[in-house]
């Protein structure tokens, strides 16, 4: 078949449906294929997903003992976990309300690890950041303004909030 530029009463040919017979078969065919390819592939998630969700639900069964029924296993297994924290005496909240505070004071890229336990945030720093008694007692200032008390404990700094345990 070949393929006239010109239109209508020019190209006589291009209107013959006897031509097009061929590719239109050959559209339908391949969409056809595409429909039942997409079909098996949801049909192969969704038993991928009865699958995860069932090992879900067994990990929740297993981490949180005594539950009567997960109707979501990873929010309940978060919100065991949070239990866990707050009776061990450790909160989220607290932890990113004092490191967020701490980034006001220094520069980020100065600190070298941190370390949170007991409402106490423990923070080594790269040992050029903090050698100069001048800059130990701008952060102390800069800590005092925004509610921070700090002190320095050897190559570390304690940070909590003011009247903190």
């Amino acid at each position: 078949m070949t393929l006239d530029l010109l239109q209508y009463q020019f190209s006589p040919g291009v209107t013959d449906w006897q031509g097009w017979r061929f590719p239109a078969a050959l559209g339908l065919v391949l969409l056809l294929v595409m429909l039942v390819g997409l079909n098996l592939h949801a049909w192969k998630l969704r038993s991928d997903e009865s699958v995860l969700r069932e090992r879900m639900v067994s990990i929740a069964q297993e981490v949180i003992p005594g539950v009567s029924a997960v109707l979501d296993p990873v929010a309940q297994v978060q919100q065991r976990v949070e239990q866990l924290r707050s009776g061990a005496g450790i909160n989220n909240a607290e932890f990113l309300s004092l490191a967020l505070a701490l980034g006001k004071i220094v520069d980020i890229d100065s600190v070298q690890t941190m370390e949170y336990r007991n409402r106490t945030l423990s923070v080594e720093f790269v040992s050029t950041q903090i050698d100069a008694e001048a800059k130990r007692q701008d952060i102390v200032s800069r800590a005092s303004d925004i509610g921070l008390d700090i002190r320095f404990d050897g190559g570390r700094v304690v940070v909590q909030r003011r009247g903190g345990a």
